[in-house]
């Protein structure tokens, strides 16, 4: 099989997930719960192509979470949605742009991303398995 992005999808998930959450704890805080449910809709019963996920936080806010990696192409999308009584905040993880929308208006908020955001922990891992750095004295864990 090809070893294109598409065919690899299950690692686009475990790389990119982490980062979503890590965010979602950088906004909410402590997280009190957490479940989560996974289903494989090939023959190989070891890949889960579609992961639901609930997170309590103890601040009482609840995140759902949901990625299908089998999903039509037409319905493919990267998108983050906050509820809140005054309106929602929207994102893409990997965008540009935030757009508040109350009753009273919307607002886009665009900013460039960094053209090299990973290359400090990618330095620092590299440094780490060379015996030059001690990686954890630099690090702090999501929770």
């Amino acid at each position: 099989m090809e070893n294109t992005t598409r065919n690899l999808w299950w690692r686009i998930f475990y790389d990119l997930a982490p980062h979503h959450i890590d965010l979602m704890i950088h906004f909410f805080g402590s997280i009190d719960k957490v479940l989560g449910l996974t289903k494989s809709t090939t023959r190989n019963a070891n890949v889960e192509e579609i992961v639901n996920g609930i997170i309590s936080f103890q601040n009482e806010i609840q995140f759902r979470d949901l990625w299908n990696f089998k999903v039509a192409e037409i319905n493919q999308k990267d998108q983050c949605i906050i509820y809140y009584t005054e309106g929602i905040i929207e994102f893409s993880f990997s965008g540009s742009k935030v757009i508040l929308k109350t009753i009273k208006e919307e607002q886009i908020f665009s900013f460039t991303n960094p053209k090299h955001v990973q290359e400090p922990i990618i330095k620092s891992s590299v440094d780490y398995f060379l015996g030059k750095e001690e990686i954890l004295a630099k690090l702090k864990m999501g929770y």
